[in-house]
């Protein structure tokens, strides 16, 4: 069983922040969808059994930098399960649209889910919930999910900017280096927050998921 674990960084600094056994892709062309932008461009070029690709935050979103070495995510750790799906931050709330309406303005984003529809049903619940691409994913089936879903998806918000690139009010919740990397890479989008769009497709897994029959396990 072969695995390719790729984590994103944007500055060297995050590198340190990063699994010792991850390769580590420097996103240097960061674009409006983030991570899916990578993902949509390396999933299909690896032959791995295995695929994931993840931000360099996730070793703390884990809380794995606390735990013991034997306890935390490793390669050895990671095969020795069988799955389809890996979720690697495992969440009890599985309400992706009121968790959406949260952090992000309410009518703003209330409006993009229902043009969304026109694409897929955004649910109040999923089965199982997986955020910020969180996942390691057996390769057919990640490759599946680019090609029926994320590809179309991009698409499909491309077509209608007005709607998905309104500002995610969320630049504010950046402090420290990542406000300075943040501000950085909004400068260079000419933009002054994110936009939406990107905290819509970070629900469009377990979205997808949902209708599949196959194995997923919390790790």
């Amino acid at each position: 069983m072969t695995l390719d674990f790729i984590q994103i960084i944007y500055e060297e600094y995050q590198r340190e922040k990063c699994y010792p056994f991850a390769t580590i892709h420097k996103n240097e062309t960061c674009t409006v969808f983030f991570e899916n932008s990578v993902i949509a461009d390396l999933v299909p070029k690896s032959s791995a059994d295995l695929i994931g690709i993840c931000s360099w935050r996730l070793s703390q979103k884990r809380g794995d930098m606390f735990r013991l070495a034997d306890k935390t995510l490793s390669r050895e750790k990671i095969l020795a399960h069988d799955f389809d799906v890996a979720i690697l931050t495992p969440r009890g709330h599985i309400d992706i649209r009121t968790k959406l309406m949260h952090w992000h303005p309410r009518r703003e984003t209330e409006m993009a889910l229902e043009h969304f529809g026109k694409f897929t049903p955004f649910p109040e619940t999923v089965r199982r919930s997986i955020y910020e691409n969180h996942f390691i994913a057996r390769g057919e089936i990640y490759k599946r999910y680019i090609d029926e879903s994320l590809l179309p998806a991009i698409r499909h918000i491309n077509s209608s900017p007005k709607v998905y690139m309104v500002n995610a009010k969320y630049i504010n919740r950046k402090l420290g280096d990542e406000r300075k990397a943040a501000d950085k890479l909004l400068a260079s989008w000419g933009r002054t927050d994110y936009p939406l769009a990107p905290f819509i497709l970070e629900r469009l897994f377990s979205i997808w998921i949902s209708d599949q029959n196959i194995k997923v396990i919390d790790l």
